[in-house]
């Protein structure tokens, strides 16, 4: 019961907020940088809190202790130097909101490449796995 009443905040979250873009407000501006801010925020707490923990746990159990700690600030400091070098490019002479569009565009391309190898890698497994079903469990029955 209770997963269903998280469930169901959720998508009447999900309700209000798309009404939020029909409001007549004077100051839009202030409304798209508070939902990037607030849209930030939750994004950062969620690498801090779930997937900083389990990459530490993972690397740890795979490199060792000190080649995991090594490897995890090593990446920490690899992704702020990037962003920090891409905002000194684009603050210069473009606008602010571009800016925050570009940086998105990257975030997602980011985001979205691993997460593409791990479909096509799940859809080669399904593939060799229906191709042994096939061959090895059906002809023998």
């Amino acid at each position: 019961m209770i997963s269903f009443i998280i469930t169901f905040i959720a998508g009447i979250s999900t309700l209000i907020g798309g009404f939020i873009p029909f409001l007549k407000v004077h100051n839009e501006e202030r409304i798209i940088v508070s939902s990037l801010a607030f849209a930030a925020g939750i994004m950062v707490s969620i690498s801090i809190l779930d997937l900083l923990p389990s990459s530490f746990d993972y690397l740890i159990s795979t490199h060792g202790f000190w080649l995991g700690i090594f490897l995890i600030i090593v990446s920490l400091v690899l992704g702020i130097l990037t962003f920090s070098c891409l905002d000194r490019i684009l603050s210069n002479d473009v606008d602010n909101l571009y800016r925050v569009g570009v940086f998105s565009m990257i975030a997602i391309i980011i985001h979205n490449i691993p997460e593409d190898c791990i479909c096509h890698v799940t859809y080669e497994i399904k593939a060799i796995f229906s191709y042994c079903y096939k061959k090895c469990i059906v002809k023998t029955f």
